[in-house]
């Protein structure tokens, strides 16, 4: 009887479920640390790309299992699980946001809107590429004469895409907690 528990326990661990996804989100980490190095308005939308998946599929039912059988042993994964959750949420679709795409929709630089920063209007993405030969400085902004439109934006994308590196090192931890057994800082 004990060993039929022992081998329900492990059918039903969460660290299994956290298992099964745990190469697609190495994949996802590989190819956000490949995504640094390329141009900011190409980067943002592969990036978006990206995230968005994850946002409509969400980590709720790993969540949970870990949860339901958290005694304290699972604080740490827990802990790391709800800030990717809270990273896909905040970097990914948003009707009035940078990526207004619905659920299931691709991403392109049509529908990624970036501006409304230092007075620039907030336009897509395919529009901020058509600056990039505008000339720079004389739009009114002191200490920003070495900058264009086009630097503005390049700066807000890179600087966003910047903001969410810590899900590399999340998923990271999750891998380590699951070939190791623990995190460690």
């Amino acid at each position: 009887m004990r060993l039929v528990k022992i081998f329900k326990d492990w059918c039903t661990s969460p660290k299994k479920k956290l298992w099964a996804i745990m190469p697609e989100l190495l994949i996802l980490k590989k190819d956000l640390e490949v995504i640094r190095g390329r141009q900011p308005l190409d980067g943002i939308v592969q990036f978006f790309g990206l995230v968005s998946p994850w946002q409509d599929r969400g980590l709720a039912d790993i969540l949970t299992a870990f949860h339901s059988v958290n005694y304290g042993q699972y604080d740490e994964v827990i802990r790391l699980l709800n800030q990717l959750t809270v990273h896909f949420a905040r970097a990914g679709r948003s009707p009035y946001g940078w990526n207004r795409t619905s659920k299931g929709q691709e991403v392109t630089e049509n529908n990624v809107y970036l501006g409304n920063i230092y007075g620039l209007w907030t336009k897509e993405v395919s529009f901020w590429k058509t600056q990039k030969d505008t000339p720079k400085g004389g739009w009114g902004f002191s200490g920003m004469e070495h900058l264009s439109v086009y630097d503005v934006v390049s700066n807000q994308a890179r600087e966003f895409m910047r903001s969410h590196d810590e899900m590399c090192h999340i998923i990271g931890k999750l891998n380590q907690y699951l070939t190791y057994g623990e995190i460690t800082y």
